[in-house]
């Protein structure tokens, strides 16, 4: 066989409520493998996760006030798979969520495994071990985490590969993969999170087969053959972080759950949002967007008026949203830059 391969991957976040707006990879072919983590702080009492017809949710757990939730569900595209998923929790909840999209796998035969789960307050969220039913295989194993405090810092030892995390309000994930065919079994070690707080962890696997088999050829072919189109933004060719009060551009994305890092001031979809620029040595980075190839430039229209210095500001850029993760940061020249399709920016106040 062959192992899976994470094609592609989205973050999002939704505010307190039961109806939960989770976005999907802006990629997916039918017959690639959908995978949804979504975690939540519970409350006093036992709430659920719901996702929609046609997912199958194979953990959801969390039970006690002050405990972390954490739901994971699977579905293999069809090609009307669209760009978002509602989820429904029992009770009104921030929540935070990322979701892939995996080719080379062989679910319809032998479907996604995950563990019991961990729970535990510390620094160190610890997934339990999970033994794959189906014995060593090229297997894809997904170590993940959800906790009410903090951000994700660091992943388990030798799961090295999609390393992602999502936080907002008290619903903070990670996760990350490893590709692993000498035997059966995975005890992942730990995440590190920023400061002790209540955490749920599990381990998940999926097997190397053809179903969703992956090709340069397919993933560059016309948009025709996708399920989903790339993101929209505030115009073409454009994407807003908080306000601009100009004609050609205006509000489009909240400062406030696409960003992690750095205090922000002002009510989230007003013209008062604003990045803190009062305090030393801090970084605020973007949720990755993806503009397009073309030649991109960078302005700043608020940085808290009357505080500090002008911020630093770097981006980096690639053709997929996985491989923008690996890629290097670039200080920006103040002019343009090449946009690749996918793009990342982050500023630095020192």
């Amino acid at each position: 066989m062959t192992f899976p391969v994470v094609e592609d991957f989205n973050t999002s976040n939704s505010s307190i409520a039961t109806s939960h707006i989770v976005d999907l990879p802006t990629t997916i072919y039918s017959g690639e493998l959908l995978v949804v983590f979504f975690g939540y702080p519970t409350g006093f009492i036992l709430n659920a996760t719901t996702f929609p017809v046609g997912w199958t949710e194979i953990l959801d757990v969390g039970f006690g006030f002050g405990t972390a939730h954490l739901s994971v569900a699977y579905k293999i595209a069809d090609g009307t798979d669209g760009t978002s998923i509602t989820v429904i929790t029992s009770a009104a909840s921030p929540a935070s969520h990322i979701s892939f999209t995996i080719s080379n796998h062989n679910s319809s035969t032998n479907a996604p495994e995950i563990s019991t789960s961990a729970v535990g307050s510390s620094t160190t969220p610890n997934p339990d071990s999970l033994t794959a039913s189906w014995g060593t295989d090229d297997n894809l194993f997904i170590a993940l985490e959800s906790n009410l405090i903090s951000t994700t810092t660091a992943y388990p030892t030798n799961f090295n590969d999609n390393q992602h995390t999502k936080n907002y309000s008290f619903s903070n994930i990670g996760v990350c993969t490893r590709n692993w065919n000498t035997n059966d079994t995975q005890d992942p070690g730990t995440f590190t999170i920023s400061s002790t707080g209540a955490w749920r962890a599990a381990t998940m696997v999926v097997q190397g087969g053809t179903e969703g088999s992956s090709s340069s050829s397919s993933r560059s072919s016309s948009s025709s053959s996708r399920s989903s189109s790339s993101s929209s933004s505030a115009t073409p060719g454009t994407v807003v972080w908080g306000h601009h009060t100009a004609v050609d551009e205006t509000y489009d994305l909240d400062f406030t759950g696409n960003t992690t890092g750095w205090t922000i001031l002002g009510t989230p979809g007003t013209d008062g949002e604003a990045i803190d620029a009062t305090s030393c040595n801090q970084i605020i980075t973007f949720d990755p967007h993806y503009l397009g190839t073309m030649t991109a430039v960078i302005k700043v229209d608020k940085y808290m008026t009357g505080y500090g210095p002008a911020p630093v500001i770097e981006y980096r850029t690639a053709a997929t949203k996985v491989a923008l993760l690996a890629a290097s940061w670039n200080v920006y020249n103040g002019v343009s830059f090449p946009s690749l399709g996918w793009i990342q920016i982050r500023f630095i106040h020192v």
